[in-house]
């Protein structure tokens, strides 16, 4: 049977835009206190949105995801 290690943190989820255009929202997470330990000091997690999202549209998401989710959770087996 493999080994399970389970990291967990919380974040802070943040909309956010990449490029001059209207339509480049994405979301991109902030830890609130201790990183996943798989990150590294430099990675990070963030949300491609689809095609069309606006930055409005990505703000509400992450005003939802900030409300509902308490921690994102990896599991590595081994």
């Amino acid at each position: 049977m493999p080994n399970a290690t389970t990291d967990r943190a919380q974040f802070i989820f943040r909309a956010t835009q990449y490029g001059d255009k209207e339509h480049t929202a994405w979301i991109i997470t902030e830890p609130r206190t201790e990183r996943l330990k798989i990150l590294g000091r430099d990675g990070f997690i963030g949300f491609d949105l689809k095609s069309g999202t606006t930055f409005e549209q990505a703000r509400l998401i992450a005003e939802y995801l900030n409300q509902h989710i308490d921690s994102i959770t990896c599991t590595l087996f081994s």
